[in-house]
């Protein structure tokens, strides 16, 4: 399972990086926790997800988000960058 949630994670930043949203894949009870300081709080839901890349967007005229590596964590798929 392990691999095929990492093959979907690849999908979903493709998709996100050509500007689609992967709402076939995106589960609807999605939970976004963005921690940043000052504004933390969590979005939820399809809605949530908007809003949060409306929110997390808004200060660039331009953004990418491209992970240089994909790690297998399990249940989980952690996107590296760093």
């Amino acid at each position: 399972m392990s691999e095929q949630n990492v093959a979907r994670v690849r999908e979903a930043f493709e998709r996100l990086a050509g500007g689609e949203v992967f709402w076939d894949i995106l589960d609807e009870q999605v939970v976004i926790e963005d921690h940043d300081i000052p504004d933390t709080r969590d979005y939820r839901g399809h809605t949530g997800f908007l809003k949060w890349m409306a929110d997390w967007s808004e200060p660039w005229a331009e953004w990418s988000i491209e992970p240089r590596e994909l790690i297998d964590a399990g249940d989980k798929v952690v996107p590296f960058s760093g």
